[in-house]
């Protein structure tokens, strides 16, 4: 298991965490390719042109990458953040995101109590470098199946603090789920 400390405990990590819920009737799927026409940020994101995640700042996002030809052309973690009423897919260690690479792109057009933003907060980094979720949905139950996906409040000015993939793992001690990064 990854146990990366967080290097910096004042910046705060913006995480998006999804539940799936298999009788979810909300939930939108499509498959999204990067192209010269919706690149943008130097080359290391590409941004989502949908008419329900367009001005929709509140929007659930969870993106995975696709396989071309049984290749992942971007191999990098990646992340989403919302700029100028657009949701845009970016490459957390900056690099370029290579034209035709393929996106998984998961949607949900607002939250509910199983598909939500969880922002955390230097309060729940424990002294081994975990961060423990603190939700209704996720507390006591050691069988959800999460999703977890990095997400930058770029309109907000809120830093991104991890580059890494996160693995998360449930905390029987503690009762929650804990995010290691």
């Amino acid at each position: 298991m990854m146990k990366k400390q967080f290097q910096h405990l004042k910046l705060f990590l913006p995480a998006l965490l999804l539940i799936i819920s298999l009788s979810s009737l909300a939930q939108q799927q499509f498959i999204h390719t990067a192209t010269k026409a919706n690149n943008s940020c130097n080359g290391d994101c590409t941004w989502l042109d949908v008419p329900e995640l367009n001005n929709n700042p509140s929007a659930i996002i969870f993106v995975t990458p696709e396989l071309v030809d049984g290749i992942n052309l971007n191999p990098h973690p990646i992340g989403v953040f919302y700029f100028q009423k657009k949701w845009n897919i970016f490459n957390l260690d900056q690099r370029v995101i290579p034209e035709n690479a393929k996106f998984n792109v998961t949607y949900f057009t607002r939250p509910d109590p199983h598909h939500f933003l969880y922002t955390i907060q230097q309060e729940d980094v424990q002294r081994d470098g975990a961060a423990l979720i603190n939700h209704p949905a996720l507390n006591g139950n050691s069988g959800a199946q999460i999703r977890f996906l990095n997400s930058w409040g770029y309109e907000a000015g809120v830093p991104v603090s991890n580059r890494d993939e996160v693995v998360m793992q449930y905390n029987t001690d503690a009762g929650k789920w804990a995010a290691w990064f």
